[in-house]
């Protein structure tokens, strides 16, 4: 798993280390730091509108794109789903 954050870079100390240390993320986390992050919309999914959270779920050639928030509970269910 690799999250991706698109939080402005001055936010890290402030929103992101405090939200990894809350969740007890222990995922890969990458920080989008380019000042044109709407460029990477269309390379993410042709479908994505920008909007967020937005999360992709991948494995080898095959691909699913969701423009939508999910419970725990739901994203576990849609990555059984997509691994079956």
């Amino acid at each position: 798993m690799i999250l991706v954050s698109l939080d402005f870079p001055k936010m890290i100390e402030s929103r992101v280390i405090p939200f990894i240390i809350n969740k007890n993320l222990q995922a890969e986390i990458v920080v989008l730091n380019d000042p044109d992050a709407n460029s990477w919309i269309e390379k993410v999914a042709k479908e994505w509108t920008g909007a967020i959270p937005a999360t992709v779920i991948y494995r080898n050639d095959k691909r699913k794109f969701y423009e939508q928030s999910f419970t725990e509970e739901e994203l576990e269910t849609q990555i059984i789903s997509f691994m079956n």
